[in-house]
């Protein structure tokens, strides 16, 4: 049934059902539309407190005569603590050079000692040559008799 207007609808259990469908559709979109602002406007009243909420403390960002005093102490407990990590630093470093200096002296008198022990374990013959040059040993001295005397030309 065509009217100028459009469509003329008409009363059947069909559309009665497309209609309910249609109702609780709405509502059900009416409600979240609903709860979405709803979560928004929350939303914005807790940023606009927190934003506020400085304002309304009193606290001021400036620091007062007595924290003023402790900064400035604390800053000169530090830069004496500087002081003192750099003089113990150098004071290490003057250590490491003397123990490194005392380990190469003990490295040569360890050298020599080795040397004069193999030189003692080898003794008389510590030249590898020295059977070459060697002196035969002085003869044994002559024991002189009893009653007579050595007479010197």
């Amino acid at each position: 049934m065509l009217t100028g207007r459009g469509f003329r609808h008409v009363i059947c259990p069909q559309n009665e059902k497309f209609r309910s469908l249609f109702a609780l559709n709405n509502m059900e979109s009416i409600m979240r539309l609903t709860h979405h602002l709803r979560s928004r406007v929350a939303m914005c009243l807790a940023l606009a407190a927190l934003g506020v909420m400085p304002m309304l403390t009193s606290c001021s960002n400036k620091a007062t005569e007595e924290q003023m005093k402790t900064l400035r102490d604390l800053d000169q407990q530090r830069e004496g603590l500087r002081s003192d990590l750099q003089s113990a630093q150098n004071n290490l470093r003057d250590a490491k050079g003397k123990l490194a200096s005392a380990d190469r002296d003990l490295a040569d008198c360890q050298a020599d000692t080795r040397g004069t022990q193999e030189g003692l374990a080898k003794w008389p013959n510590v030249w590898a040559d020295s059977a070459d040059w060697r002196l035969a040993p002085p003869p044994a001295p002559e024991k002189a008799m009893k009653g007579k005397k050595k007479t010197s030309k």
